[in-house]
Formats: structure tokens, sequence, C-alpha cells
């Protein structure tokens, strides 16, 4: 039903809800590690990044609300098989049936006042830092490391990958499954 939900598991009801785009499916959700952002990714390509603002105050209660921070056109039209922030929360990563994967940044801007107003403007957005061309099908998945400077990614044409962050490289290919990989996990643990 396209809709994004933020549920109390304990009371087992929904705190609050937002639709991205109506009537079009969400297929991946997640929340950055600091707890603030959610990003949902779409069948149309799109990427919704809200903010997840909670407030205990007393006389609020817990208050939940998801506002939307940033809404931007990643993959042209194609699906978002998944959306994923790094291990330090400062990239962003989608999967697409357009057989890529892509990496941003998310980034303000403040933007000077406009004339007769003292506030001064943010302006979010995203910053496409990589284009990762590698797969042949679907990218259905991928992970980071725990470092955020590697990512893997993983897809139906039988193959994952193993790419540089900071230079958009693979640097190893992984070949042998004899059908589609869909998933990826990814444990860089050094002890």
């Amino acid at each position: 039903d396209g809709l994004i939900r933020v549920w109390n598991w304990r009371h087992k009801k929904v705190l609050c809800q937002a639709v991205p785009q109506p009537d079009v499916a969400v297929r991946s959700v997640a929340v950055s590690p600091n707890g603030q952002l959610v990003v949902a990714g779409n069948n149309l390509g799109q990427v919704f990044v809200y903010r997840l603002l909670i407030d205990t105050s007393p006389q609020a209660g817990q208050s939940v609300e998801l506002e939307l921070y940033i809404n931007f056109e990643a993959h042209g039209g194609y699906r978002i098989t998944r959306s994923l922030f790094s291990s330090n929360g400062l990239l962003l990563v989608t999967c697409s049936s357009d057989r890529s994967a892509k990496l941003w940044r998310l980034t303000e801007r403040v933007m000077p006042a406009a004339p007769g107003s003292r506030e001064e403007v943010v302006q979010a957005g995203a910053e496409l830092v990589h284009s990762l061309n590698y797969h042949q099908r679907w990218v259905w998945d991928a992970a980071f490391s725990s470092d955020s400077g590697y990512l893997v990614t993983v897809s139906t044409d039988t193959r994952a990958a193993l790419w540089d962050v900071s230079k958009g490289e693979i640097i190893r290919e992984f070949k042998g499954h004899q059908k589609g990989v869909v998933c990826v996990a990814l444990n860089d643990a050094t002890s």
C-alpha cells in the first residue's frame, strides 16, 4: 500500500506513518545508525529520506513523527530493491533493477535569508558519489563494511562484487553461485 509505518512493538500499535508516493510500492526501508533518519526506496526509482522526530517530553507523552527531509530520483523509473545507510551514516547506497548500485552523500547547504527575512534556509539534498556499474542483472542487496570503506553488492547474475567506496572501483569479484544472489551480509571483524 506504499506506507511507511513506525511501530511500538511493546504496545503493538502504529505511532506514525507516511505515504511517500500514493499507490506506489515501497520496496526497501532502513534506519540510519544514529536513529535519526529513515530512508525508503520505491518501485519508480524514487528515494525518500525522513527525519524521525521523537518527543518524549512530559506534555507530549511519546510523540513520533516522520518529516520528509529529502526526496530524489535515484534510478530513473527502475525499481529500488534496497536502500541502506553506511555504517558511519555518511553515505547511502541504493540498489536497483537497472543493474546498478549508486552511492549517495546526503548534503545540507545554508541558503542566505530572503530579502526582509532574518532566517537562513537549510536546503537538503543528495549528491551522487559513484554509480557502481558491474552487474548484468538486477542488483538486489548490498552491505557496507564496519568502517564504511567497502561495499559488497549482489545480483541475479550469480555474482557478488567487493567495492572500494572511496574510488567506486571493484576490488574483487565473487563467482560460483549457480543461481541469482539476492541477499548479502558482511562480517569484517578482525577478532
